[in-house]
């Protein structure tokens, strides 16, 4: 919402109404009822969010900013400056307890976004930044931890933890219909979490343009990514950053810096002898300590599709051709402030699958690397495959998509 009106009449302009400019009163009126229309929406989708993530939405919260919302909406009507600062002082106050009443990240979240506004309508930069640091700080959290909730596997887990809670009792058949109807309604709730996050970073770096860190990034919501393995799937969307300028790019917590992306081309293709391939995929499966390939052919399944390690070795020898030469990548990511969790890091060339082949071949390749809890920064160097359209993206947490400045 707040992205919507900047892009309408300006960074400039909007901070400009925030602070009390009375040419641009109209402005002012019309940012702070979008803000009271969208909040009532909102409170109603964290209820739902919280209650379906066994979450606690403690009441002294949801009055907190009730109250300051309605206290920011009448601050941004009034005429008088004083009565306007003095409205301005109480809804902050009123955000400040909501703060300290959240339980989640994403109640964190919301609470530093009405702060921000707070600090930036009273012409304090100081703790404008302070609760922009917070919010990109929360918000970057629930991001990533609503994508490990939607996550299938770690959903059902969560679903038959809540039956066994609630002393369930009844035919196998029933249980297993209702963890189902669970773990649905945890993975829900979970994506729009993640979409509330999402949203919340973009009006941070739209806010964080207005205090002087220059052009927010450009954001686009990308479809879901689609793993091999079932029980990798989230139905998330994730958001594609690309920066408007050069030097590093900021979203949420999250600042990548591309020190070196180039194509190495390889002097002189040689067609690869008929056992290369196979040659490289029993190295790849010792390496995974997994037995040779061929050996483990009563696993066949009775489609004739190869199960378990034949289609993994089979897949990574298909992935890992070289026939243009590589794509030689230095790129550095910092976590500001630290993240409570670890993340993982991962490098692909463009147009690959928006998911590894595997997540063991991955991390053995070095294409997967995580980013430890309070860990502020990972450094990586890696020399991917590469063809003519000479490029890679780095996915961060699975959600945030950075494309490297060449391609």
């Amino acid at each position: 919402m707040i992205a919507t009106i900047a892009s309408r009449y300006g960074i400039a302009k909007l901070i400009d109404a925030l602070t009390g400019d009375k040419d641009l009163g109209a402005l002012a009126v019309e940012l702070v009822g979008a803000l009271a229309a969208s909040e009532d929406r909102l409170g109603e989708r964290l209820a739902g969010i919280e209650r379906r993530l066994d979450e606690v939405l403690e009441q002294r919260y949801t009055t907190a900013v009730g109250t300051g919302l309605r206290t920011l909406l009448d601050a941004g009507t009034t005429a008088d400056s004083r009565v306007r600062e003095d409205e301005m002082i109480r809804a902050r106050d009123l955000f400040r307890e909501a703060g300290a009443a959240a339980r989640s990240r994403l109640q964190v979240a919301i609470a530093e976004r009405y702060l921000l506004l707070c600090a930036v309508a009273l012409g304090r930069p100081d703790a404008a930044r302070t609760a922009l640091r917070r919010l990109d700080g929360a918000a970057t959290a629930a991001l990533f931890e609503a994508g490990q909730s939607a996550l299938l596997l770690n959903a059902s887990v969560e679903a038959h933890a809540r039956l066994d809670r609630t002393g369930w009792s009844g035919s196998q058949r029933k249980r297993d219909a209702r963890t189902a109807e669970l773990r649905d309604s945890i993975r829900e709730a979970a994506g729009e979490a993640a979409e509330l996050a999402g949203r919340l970073m973009v009006e941070a770096a739209v806010l964080a343009e207005g205090l002087g860190d220059g052009p927010s990034p450009s954001v686009r919501r990308l479809p879901p990514g689609q793993p091999v393995r079932a029980a990798f799937v989230t139905g998330i969307h994730r958001w594609e950053i690309r920066p408007r300028g050069a030097g590093p790019v900021r979203m949420g917590a999250l600042r990548v810096d591309w020190h070196d992306v180039r194509v190495v081309k390889a002097e002189q293709p040689s067609p690869r002898p008929a056992t290369s391939q196979r040659t490289r995929g029993d190295e790849f499966r010792r390496r995974a300590g997994l037995p040779p390939l061929g050996s483990d052919r009563p696993r066949l399944v009775s489609r004739g599709r190869l199960s378990g390690s034949d289609s993994f070795a089979r897949a990574f020898r298909r992935a890992e051709v070289h026939p243009f030469g590589t794509l030689e990548v230095d790129v550095a990511v910092r976590a500001e402030p630290v993240l409570a969790g670890p993340v993982d890091v991962r490098l692909d060339v463009l147009g690959a699958p928006s998911q590894p082949v595997t997540e063991i071949g991955s991390r053995i390749l070095g294409r997967v690397r995580t980013l430890a809890a309070g860990e502020a920064e990972i450094r990586i160097r890696q020399s991917l495959p590469a063809d003519a359209r000479a490029g890679c993206t780095l996915t961060v947490g699975g959600l945030l998509v950075f494309p490297s400045p060449v391609g």
